[in-house]
């Protein structure tokens, strides 16, 4: 279940991320750093139920910066 939403979010990141490296928009960068957190959200979450506990850990703190991040890109909009 979480493999498959990793791959549905990381396939709708990948043409923001594609757009706005072509055109040099950088509009919806907030959408897609959102889309990225939530990613390696995901793949923090599924390395703590492989029991790796370590790496989990290093992605949760990873995704929590990249989510703030992008939370604060929306609000200084």
């Amino acid at each position: 279940m979480l493999i498959r939403l990793q791959l549905i979010l990381s396939v709708i990141a990948l043409p923001l991320i594609v757009y706005s490296f072509i055109t040099k928009d950088y509009t919806l960068q907030p959408y897609a750093t959102l889309l990225f957190g939530l990613v390696i959200l995901i793949i923090g979450l599924v390395q703590f139920q492989n029991k790796s506990k370590g790496f989990g850990w290093l992605f949760l703190f990873i995704s929590i910066y990249t989510l703030y991040t992008s939370v604060e890109s929306f609000l200084l909009k």
